[in-house]
């Protein structure tokens, strides 16, 4: 599968992160981060991707829902396994 220069960057930062944070979780406004995040102005994390990187992911089966939220916009996004 030929990736996006944008999902292989997320693919990275993901990476760096121990196995427990490889997961993208949204912040109110939208913004799609990891948990070790940093907020560098009121409500705004130092790294985020959009909404349109987390479904283009699990449209091409990188990412898939962690089920601890009915709500989509709500689901935490974990990396796929398999």
């Amino acid at each position: 599968m030929k990736l996006s220069a944008t999902q292989r960057g997320v693919l990275d930062v993901l990476a760096t992160l121990p196995t427990a944070n490889q997961r993208l979780v949204r912040w109110p406004g939208g913004f799609w981060t990891h948990p070790q995040a940093r907020e560098v102005r009121p409500g705004v994390p130092d790294w985020s991707i959009g909404v349109q990187t987390v479904r283009s992911m699990e449209r091409a089966g990188l990412l898939v829902r962690a089920g601890e939220h009915p709500e989509e916009w709500r689901d935490p996004r974990v990396l796929a396994r398999g």
